[in-house]
């Protein structure tokens, strides 16, 4: 969800809940933005299939400052994630799109999907 990206904020230390992960003694496993893992229980196994759902709080920068993390309110002109997010506020909800195409396409392609 949103409270990844902090809330209204789309460059609010995302990636630093990515490493964490990597972190000893981590307590929770967001390995990268859309993942899967299979986990195995007596007698069965399943496996599990994790979507960055942001594209649904991502959207024209004009809109809704409080839901939106790619408002113009908060996220000030200058801000970006570099090469591995949004490159700017007008830039935001279409690399959110673009991420949201390209994890769909994946899900699409798993097997057993």
């Amino acid at each position: 969800g949103n409270h990844d990206y902090g809330g209204y904020k789309f460059n609010a230390a995302w990636d630093q809940v990515i490493s964490y992960t990597w972190h000893p003694g981590s307590r929770w496993m967001t390995p990268a933005q859309y993942w899967r893992v299979k986990v195995h229980y007596p007698g069965f196994s399943v496996d599990y299939f994790f979507a960055d759902t942001n594209f649904y709080d991502a959207s024209n920068p004009a809109a809704d400052p409080s839901h939106n993390l790619c408002n113009s309110v908060h996220n000030f002109d200058n801000k970006s994630c570099g090469a591995e997010g949004p490159s700017s506020v007008g830039d935001c909800p279409g690399w959110f799109g673009r991420l949201w195409g390209a994890q769909s396409s994946w899900l699409r392609g798993a097997p057993g999907t």
